[in-house]
Parts: structure tokens; sequence; C-alpha cells
């Protein structure tokens, strides 16, 4: 990801050239990555047409990354003060309500179907280093969309690396570039 002054100028030639070597260095690493996770490792010894193949290929990589994605399981979201209790008719103990805002995280939670999207989620970040998200607005919750990241760069202040100035999303279709490029929400 390409440092930048915190001025950014959506004409500089410097900057979207930095972007463009950014965005096909990433093209290339994760398909990379890509291609050990499926098990499509470079044989390690020759083989004479002659001879037999002895390379043998143990996908450990592959093996890796189920096990990480699959030791993260689903996250659970609670809003502060999610749940309201409340005493019982019975006297014995209290009974426990979800506030609107929890009941609004598990509906939002539910439309997306998180919990299987979750999955596809972590192999991309575990595969690319970024896992990058869209926010979609529509009726009557907002969807989420789990974007390739090869076609995402961020670029970030220069004196400041937690600072995020801007992130930009290319395609490449055909000879044509698009090029969508978003300043993040503001903090």
């Amino acid at each position: 990801m390409p440092p930048i002054l915190p001025v950014y100028d959506p004409t500089n030639t410097i900057i979207n050239q930095a972007c463009d070597q950014e965005r096909k260095a990433r093209i290339t690493a994760i398909d990379a990555a890509w291609k050990y996770y499926e098990g499509d490792h470079k044989k390690q010894l020759k083989v004479r047409p002659d001879r037999p193949d002895f390379n043998v290929i143990l996908n450990l990589a592959g093996k890796a990354i189920d096990t990480m994605v699959a030791f993260i399981g689903v996250p659970r979201f609670e809003v502060a003060g999610g749940f309201i209790r409340e005493a019982d008719d019975s006297g014995f103990g209290r009974a426990t309500r979800k506030s609107r805002e929890q009941e609004a995280v598990e509906a939002f939670w539910k439309q997306n179907r998180l919990d299987k999207k979750m999955v596809d989620i972590a192999l991309s970040g575990f595969l690319a280093g970024h896992t990058f998200l869209r926010l979609i607005p529509q009726a009557p919750l907002p969807r989420i969309a789990l974007l390739d990241p090869r076609f995402c760069v961020a670029c970030w202040d220069m004196s400041d690396v937690e600072r995020l100035l801007f992130y930009r999303m290319t395609w490449q279709m055909g000879d044509a570039q698009t090029s969508l490029g978003q300043k993040p929400p503001q903090v």
C-alpha cells in the first residue's frame, strides 16, 4: 500500500502509478497464494521423460489455512445494553429480553447470512492479507458484499501509518481500466 502525503489529488500521475503498481503486485501475490492453497505447488524434482515422477506434493498450505478458518468460528455481536433484565412473574428470577438495537444487529446479521459468509471473509483475509467489505445501502437493512482484494488498494498517510487517506477499487476490463477512488468515512 503506497504511502502518500495527506493531500490527495486524483489527477496526480505519480500517486496513480503507485496505486497501479501496488494493484499489479497484489494480483500476482494473491494469485500465487490461491495456487498454493489449492495444492498447485511447483515440482521440486526434475522429471525425465523415460523415468517416473518422484515428486510428492502435500498441500500443507491448504490444510493450515482451513484449520485457521475453522478455528475462528462465528463471532457474536452484542450491543451495549442489548439485553434488558426484568423481574418475572414467579419472583424466582429475572427474565431477559432483547433491546431494539440488539434485535436490529441480529436482523442485519441474519439478512446478510454472515454466519455463512464468515468463512469466505476469513479465507479471503488469510490468502490476501486484507479483507475488503462493501456496505450497500438497501431497504430495510444494508447488505454486505465481499470484494475481491486483487482490485482494492488502500493508501495511507506517510507520516502516520494508522491513518487511511483513501482507497481505490480498480477493475481491468479488456484494454480499458475503470477506477473508483473513495475516501474513508471520517471518524
